[in-house]
């Protein structure tokens, strides 16, 4: 399996699992970290045996959102936006892939979870 800086990732009964893993941090997202949330869609999108996937943080946090200690070190307003428009593309590419996606990975097909599944 491939190895992340700020992922950690599993596949167990056909359920990928992706620790967001900055916990340091809150597990705010980095670039680092959107690129590899990518790679990690990516790896999971072509695997045969993986049928869902569940996002999920280290420690007490899911994720503080962005992390904004490296564009607030920026001095020119204008790369801060930048930075910012980057994070806003990335979180949008992920969520068209989960859309995209997110119709061939049935509830009912995932075993072995039902205390994620019931309410």
């Amino acid at each position: 399996m491939t190895s992340f800086q700020t992922l950690r990732t599993d596949v167990s009964h056909q359920v990928a699992t992706i620790w967001l893993n900055r916990p340091e941090r809150r597990n705010a997202l980095s670039s680092v970290m959107t690129r590899e949330l990518y790679e990690a869609f990516a790896l999971f999108e072509s695997a045969e045996d993986v049928r869902a996937i569940v996002v999920t943080g280290t420690g007490r946090y899911f994720s503080a959102g962005a992390d904004l200690e490296r564009g607030a070190a920026h001095e020119r307003e204008h790369e801060v936006f930048r930075w910012m428009g980057r994070q806003a593309d990335a979180a949008e590419g992920v969520t068209a892939f989960l859309e995209k996606r997110a119709p061939q990975w049935p509830l009912s097909k995932v075993k072995d979870y039902p205390p994620m599944l019931s309410g």
